[in-house]
């Protein structure tokens, strides 16, 4: 089940990128896990400030990534909102039982 939600929040986060932030596909360099978001998509501060907020209007969460270590491939920031939703769903199931 977790490899699956890894995979389904890999490819929402490549329609994101296509979408609002103007990343091509490149046939010969489709976007991976170990894709860099400057490096290699060339997402300069506001591509990156749009990413972020799509992915949190997206899944109705709030990334809080810590400022001085951001997500910098697709496969961080896949983690960070896999570990985010799952702190919602223990949230929320907590709130369930109070």
């Amino acid at each position: 089940m977790q490899r699956k939600c890894h995979v389904d929040i890999h490819r929402q986060l490549i329609i994101i990128l296509h979408r609002y932030c103007g990343v091509q596909q490149h046939p010969h360099h489709p976007i991976g896990i170990e894709t860099r978001f400057q490096e290699d998509l060339e997402l300069d501060s506001m591509g990156l400030l749009t990413l972020a907020a799509e992915v949190e209007n997206h899944w109705q969460v709030y990334l809080d990534e810590p400022p001085e270590h951001p997500p910098q491939t697709v496969g961080e920031l896949v983690a960070l909102i896999v570990q985010r939703l799952q702190e919602q769903r223990r949230q929320t199931e907590a709130d369930h039982d109070a």
